[in-house]
């Protein structure tokens, strides 16, 4: 008698997620992490006046806006920890944080895993634009403090490379593919990164009321910033995805991402939302 082979095959109803659910993700695990980022930052400078025994008189928390602390008294014999705690601060915590989710790399992790690159690029950008165009913020009062200028520049150098590459790889766990044509991935890049400095923008112009003009103009140089990069870094995805993979823990050749469902999308934007809100009920 012969036996015939049954054959079960299963069929998924559920539609596999849009190129639009992808860019959904990256732009809620990015805002999240931008925004806590910022907080973290503030937190770290007020830690490092509470160190040498300065209270804090002010702290105000509006990653749209302008987040700053205001100690009781300058301390000049600690200004250079004061200053560079915020950056020094973010980027330890954010390194920390993404390494207990690293080894599994889930989405719904994302917005943790995303945190580093983004704390990496936000505060190399904030470095130069205070060397260099002499601003009185952080970065400015540690080279008249007395270190090299070219240290401080070298330093947001690495910390930009670094941002980048972590950036670019977290795209290729999330779902971008090499394969995938230059303008889609200019596209997911730019959906991912620029709706957070559109959003800010519109509330310097709208919302806030001192020095309007100011914080517009530095709004809408961050705005540009962002295009910019994020055009670069997609043209830097196809040729360096091999190289990132092989550090940063895939096997290369291999395709990295992981099949992407709804969840980790609605959970990345919560968490997005969650922090602004937070923010502007308590601490602006």
């Amino acid at each position: 008698m012969q036996k015939l082979a049954s054959i079960n095959i299963t069929v998924s109803t559920q539609p596999p997620p849009t190129f639009f659910h992808l860019s959904l993700l990256i732009a809620g695990a990015f805002t999240f992490a931008y925004c806590f980022g910022v907080i973290i930052h503030e937190i770290g400078h007020v830690l490092a006046y509470w160190y040498y025994g300065i209270s804090t008189t002010t702290l105000v928390l509006d990653p749209l806006g302008h987040s700053y602390m205001t100690p009781a008294i300058e301390n000049p014999e600690g200004e250079l920890l004061q200053r560079s705690g915020g950056t020094l601060f973010n980027v330890f915590c954010a390194i920390l944080s993404a390494s207990f989710f690293w080894k599994k790399k889930s989405l719904f992790a994302l917005p943790i895993l995303i945190w580093p690159a983004s704390a990496l690029i936000q505060e190399s950008i904030a470095i130069i634009l205070d060397v260099i165009n002499g601003l009185p913020f952080d970065w400015a009062f540690v080279v008249a403090s007395g270190i090299p200028i070219y240290m401080v520049l070298l330093l947001s150098i690495i910390f930009l490379i670094s941002g980048c590459g972590v950036f670019l790889y977290l795209l290729s766990i999330a779902g971008i593919s090499k394969s995938w044509p230059t303008p889609k991935i200019i596209a997911s890049c730019l959906i991912a990164v620029t709706p957070f400095f559109i959003i800010s923008l519109i509330y310097a112009l709208f919302f806030l009321e001192s020095d309007r003009d100011n914080w517009v103009l530095s709004k809408s140089i961050a705005l540009g910033a962002s295009i910019l990069l994020s055009i670069i870094m997609a043209f830097m995805f196809k040729p360096s995805i091999y190289f990132l993979q092989t550090m940063l823990g895939t096997k290369p050749g291999t395709n990295s991402k992981q099949r992407l469902t709804l969840g980790p999308v609605i959970l990345s934007n919560i968490t997005a939302l969650f922090i602004i809100l937070f923010c502007g009920l308590f601490f602006n």
